[in-house]
């Protein structure tokens, strides 16, 4: 193999969200009484990869810390309430290669500024849960992406015999780009999610895939996973 540990991004790497996080953005401020962001403008800004705080600020900059929190507190109820999963696919090829990685022995870790309920139903819900040995999501002592504290203080105590030219950090925006930078690993873009194409080809990633199934072929280029079966659903 030429990587032992995978470090994967899951918003517009492994699953196709946009619409689940639009609808619940959205759901959140008529909920809560406020003029909802327009689509173009909900979009443009999970295409930056921050977290769910932030996205809030950057969507209504006038928000007191008690608002924020209100909002965030609404956000996931509405998502980890059924609404967020029933939006969310898997893209194709996603299953099989988590399944083929795992059977090879590579150590796939998930991090996300995503909160981890959402994460691990998911995970539950796409039968892919069993291929995943770490989740880092949105914590409140951890730094988000692109911080290196995730690694530092999580992932990098999780799996102390791999060293970062052993990593791959794989994701679809600038933030991921940017976190495999800090934590000295190789980074290849997600061009098929929602980061800008010209703000990630400036940063100049390893590699650079236009599908979920080209993963596979930058860890065990010499095998192929089993071809897509029922876990797939398009995004």
């Amino acid at each position: 193999m030429n990587f032992d540990l995978l470090i994967c991004d899951f918003d517009g790497t492994l699953c196709a969200t946009r619409e689940a996080i639009c609808y619940c953005l959205s759901a959140t401020f008529e909920q809560c009484g406020l003029n909802v962001p327009l689509p173009e403008t909900i979009a443009d800004t999970i295409g930056r990869g921050i977290t769910l705080d932030a996205t809030i600020r950057c969507l209504q900059p006038v928000l007191t810390d008690s608002h924020v929190e209100r909002l965030i507190r609404t956000y996931r109820s509405i998502y980890n309430g059924g609404v967020g999963e029933e939006r969310t696919r898997l893209y194709p090829g996603v299953h099989e290669t988590l399944a083929a990685l795992h059977r090879h022995g590579c150590k796939v870790v998930i991090i996300s500024n995503k909160g981890e309920v959402a994460i691990h139903n998911a995970l539950v819900r796409f039968a892919v849960a069993p291929f995943v040995q770490l989740v880092v999501g949105e914590r409140p002592a951890v730094a988000g992406k692109p911080h290196p504290a995730p690694y530092v203080q999580v992932i990098k105590p999780a799996f102390p015999e791999i060293g970062c030219a052993r990593t791959l950090v794989v994701g679809d925006t600038a933030a991921d780009i940017r976190f495999a930078r800090t934590i000295g690993a190789q980074a290849c873009w997600a061009a098929y999610g929602y980061g800008d194409w010209t703000q990630c080809q400036s940063l100049n990633p390893d590699f650079t895939i236009t599908d979920a199934n080209e993963i596979w072929q930058l860890i065990v280029p010499d095998v192929r996973p089993a071809l897509a079966n029922q876990h797939d659903i398009a995004g």
